[in-house]
């Protein structure tokens, strides 16, 4: 697990088809890469968050489409490991640290790790909390893998 701060950008678009295709189709004509989007519905405008690798870059394409309500926030960026718990244990480190998740999204990278997206009212502690975490976590799994090995070992003395 790591944690890093990024942009998010918000923007209000009309609740019509084709409008979030021709935000998408723009942002990739210019070159921009969308590494995570949602989107809320809303009954004439739709709420749609998204991070992007050039956010300069996506804020200028987005004004020049006339999309004129856009907010960016510090978000924290989390890789989360692709397996049973990993998601629990991410929520689990701010939940105890008493830190509220505002918003959140994952993306599944079909890999290793996927992409958690998450809003924080304290980014930058959020952020050491997660990353302090992460060393400990990852210790205490070797630990235990030390402990299995020797245990392992001792019933194999027991049993030739």
């Amino acid at each position: 697990m790591r944690a890093r701060i990024v942009t998010e950008i918000s923007c209000y678009l009309d609740n019509k088809p084709g409008i979030l295709a021709r935000l998408t189709a723009r942002l990739a004509g210019a070159n921009v890469n969308i590494n995570g989007m949602q989107s809320y519905e809303g009954s004439l405008q739709a709420l749609v968050m998204m991070v992007v690798d050039k956010t300069e870059l996506a804020e200028e394409t987005m004004r020049a489409m006339n999309i004129h309500l856009i907010s960016l926030t510090d978000i924290l960026e989390v890789d989360v490991a692709s397996r049973v718990g990993g998601l629990s244990e991410v929520t689990a480190i701010l939940g105890k640290s008493n830190i509220n998740i505002k918003s959140f999204y994952l993306v599944d990278n079909h890999s290793l790790a996927s992409t958690a997206y998450i809003r924080v009212d304290e980014v930058e502690d959020s952020q050491r909390v997660l990353n302090t975490s992460a060393s400990q976590l990852i210790l205490n799994r070797q630990a235990s893998r030390v402990q299995q090995h020797r245990s392992l070992g001792n019933q194999a003395k027991l049993n030739p």
